[in-house]
């Protein structure tokens, strides 16, 4: 059966994960044997490689690779498969998330019928037990109706969407014609996703759930070290580089401004102390000593501190940190009265709605009644013909209840006429019979003599 997508799963340490995620490939609606399933190993140690390997021995569509060297993150392993993937479009997949079961025949739908190079949708953050924790996450919150992204025009608005490489599909030939591929590093979704925008002339959005991402407290993500900040500010140095060569560097500084903001919140939330702040920030300097990459706010934070104590920055990261805290308060306040307002106004237009249908079926309801009069008149004149008809018929047989009883009468007085004949015929003929019988009496009486 011909391979739509080819779903390329990244496996390090996740043997407890693989029954779900294979479940939830099973359970697409657009047809398990419509995909091909792509495991990547990077050198597991917990059982992985050997559970993938039964599956590829389980499914003809189930195919697993492995890596001789462990790379140390997502992207290699990704790599690997691409190469090897056959599907008319690819997807990637993390084992330890879900997948809702539309989830790929709407991506595959879209793509297909927009011509979109590839097609995204909104992703769900989950709790370890499945449990919704954001059905919406805050970046889509608020597409509320499906629609394309026309690029570079549209490419400011596309940045919403590009966090969670997970929740997109690709064309495959896009990404081998050009030459997309994987950072080999800590935050590789980012330059992927900037470098598909670049090249791309359209990405096709569906406002419909399509990944439920699973917040675990292991994560890789979620190892904020300095590995981690290293990896972040090396992957963030790869778009402002690809912004630079495609010539979109106004867009590039408005995309990694957000991106750098939103890495000093983890910093000012994870730094115990001044001299850990310095070392985490370090390594974003390259962006801090550039205004276009920063947010007016963090410029001047950066600079009030820095005058008065040039030699260290951590104290502007520790000063921002309490800022963050503020503003994280008032976007929380803002985000209910956003959703409060959005869900007026979808009541509002819900509400509408009804009301349109309402009126279209009062006047169907019109028309039926129209109709139903009609018909009523049509039945009533019908039953006035159908009471004459009765009449004409009763008449006609009372007529011909008189006449049946005088035929009756004629046909008593003939059997009796009848009967009184039968019996004079009867009497003559009985006197006839003794007659003859005298008759012959004496003739017999008289030849004797």
């Amino acid at each position: 059966m011909e391979k739509w997508i080819s779903v390329i799963l990244p496996v390090y340490n996740v043997r407890g994960s693989l029954e779900r995620a294979m479940q939830s490939l099973e359970q697409q609606t657009i047809g398990f044997d419509h995909l091909e399933i792509l495991f990547s190993d990077d050198c597991s140690t917990d059982g992985s490689w050997e559970k993938v390997q039964q599956f590829a021995q389980m499914y003809p569509n189930v195919r697993a690779i492995r890596r001789e060297v462990n790379s140390g993150g997502c992207g290699a392993p990704r790599n690997d498969a691409m190469k090897i993937a056959q599907g008319e479009y690819i997807a990637f997949f993390d084992p330890d998330d879900v997948l809702p079961p539309d989830a790929y025949e709407h991506l595959y739908r879209v793509a297909r019928e927009s011509g979109a190079e590839f097609s995204t949708g909104y992703f769900s953050e989950l709790n370890e037990d499945g449990n919704t924790l954001v059905k919406k996450t805050g970046s889509a919150a608020h597409l509320t109706q499906d629609r394309d992204f026309c690029f570079p025009q549209d490419l400011p608005e596309a940045f919403c969407l590009l966090p969670l490489l997970t929740c997109k599909l690709f064309r495959r030939e896009f990404l081998a014609g050009n030459g997309i591929e994987f950072f080999p590093d800590i935050c590789e979704d980012q330059p992927f996703a900037v470098e598909c925008c670049l090249r791309a002339k359209k990405m096709a959005y569906i406002n419909h759930c399509v990944y439920g991402y699973v917040q675990r407290k292991d994560s890789l993500s979620k190892r904020l070290n300095e590995a981690y900040f290293s990896g972040v500010s090396r992957g963030m140095n790869r778009c402002a580089e690809l912004f630079e060569q495609y010539g979109q560097q106004e867009a590039g500084a408005q995309y990694l401004s957000g991106l750098l903001e939103g890495q000093m919140r983890k910093l000012s939330g994870e730094a115990s102390d001044e001299a850990q702040a310095c070392r985490q920030l370090e390594k974003f300097n390259s962006f801090l000593d550039r205004p276009e990459f920063c947010t007016q706010t963090v410029s001047a934070t950066l600079h009030m501190i820095r005058k008065k104590d040039p030699d260290c920055v951590g104290k502007a990261l520790l000063a921002f940190a309490g800022m963050i805290r503020d503003m994280d308060n008032l976007c929380r306040d803002a985000n209910i009265w956003r959703e409060s307002y959005e869900g007026i106004e979808a009541s509002h237009e819900a509400l509408k709605q009804y009301t349109r249908s309402v009126e279209k079926h009062v006047k169907d309801l019109e028309g039926w009644l129209d109709e139903a009069n009609q018909s009523l008149q049509k039945q009533e004149q019908n039953l006035k013909e159908v009471k004459q008809l009765q009449q004409q018929q009763e008449q006609k047989l009372n007529e011909m209840s008189v006449a049946e009883q005088n035929r009756i009468r004629e046909n008593d007085m003939l059997r009796q006429e009848v009967s009184a004949l039968t019996s004079q015929l009867e009497a003559m003929q009985q006197r006839k019979v003794v007659r003859i019988a005298d008759g012959i009496s004496n003739m017999v009486r008289h030849g004797k003599r």
